[in-house]
């Protein structure tokens, strides 16, 4: 990634600069901008946007994404790369992910409608975890034993198109038991390689073609018991967690 810094005192130009940067460097690619916020925003990140950026960071007392998509598969993803432990969402009531609703309001995949903010917190092993591979590595290596780790693997699997004939697919689990078997693998990968971590991750929802379904994660001190670990773990998870496939194809539905 090439960096371009704009630097200069206030009312300088930078901005206008910027403005007229973007749409030249998205001829060749996706662009992101990072403003530097040492008093209340003026809204420069908001043309830094309007002028066509991908993505904005506005760094200061306050932090400020704005991300240029419609997906909330994306912005969660981001949310989880930067290391956030809660995601707190406002509106998107069409998504399929579990949702408090207020007032009068309706939607499907609801926890509970009018909870309080200490209800929620009491209820929140009914919300879904969300992962990513990187907030995954982020998480071994803050294992005190990261000193120990000399490789860390990882497996994705993704949904597979089949040559265009599967549109989508969507993934049920039984959240509890799917949760506490994935544990239990975790823990028996672990003893039987010797490796120093284990951690795994389906995601459920409906998924299009090239997304990631599937997480597996194994640190291990040498590389000779780290790939053998993570066969057994995918082989483990594929025989023994609840999972349940829907292929939504061209020529129609089946479970798989």
């Amino acid at each position: 990634m090439k960096v371009i810094t704009v630097a200069g005192y206030k009312n300088s130009g930078k901005t206008s600069l910027i403005e007229e940067l973007v749409p030249k460097l998205k001829k060749i690619g996706r662009v992101g901008t990072v403003k530097h916020i040492h008093h209340e925003d003026s809204g420069d990140t908001a043309r830094h946007m309007k002028a066509g950026a991908d993505v904005v960071i506005g760094l200061g007392d306050e932090m400020r994404v704005m991300l240029k998509s419609s997906e909330l598969r994306e912005a969660l993803d981001i949310l989880a790369d930067l290391g956030m432990d809660f995601a707190i969402l406002e509106g998107f009531k069409s998504s399929d992910l579990p949702k408090v609703l207020l007032g009068d309001a309706d939607a499907k995949e609801v926890v509970a409608k009018n909870l309080t903010a200490d209800e929620i917190i009491k209820r929140l092993d009914e919300f879904p975890e969300w992962e990513t591979v990187k907030s995954m590595i982020r998480k071994v290596k803050s294992s005190p034993k990261i000193g120990e780790v000399g490789a860390i693997g990882c497996f994705i699997g993704i949904v597979r198109e089949e040559g265009g004939t599967v549109k989508e697919m969507e993934i049920e689990k039984y959240d509890k038991v799917a949760e506490r078997i994935m544990r239990e693998i975790e823990e028996e990968v672990k003893k039987e390689f010797g490796v120093i971590e284990v951690l795994m991750h389906h995601n459920s929802g409906r998924l299009v073609g090239g997304d990631d379904i599937v997480y597996i994660v194994v640190a291990s001190s040498h590389r000779k018991e780290m790939f053998p670990a993570l066969q057994s773990a995918v082989e483990k998870m594929k025989e023994r967690v609840p999972i349940w496939k829907k292929e939504i194809r061209v020529d129609g539905e089946r479970w798989v």
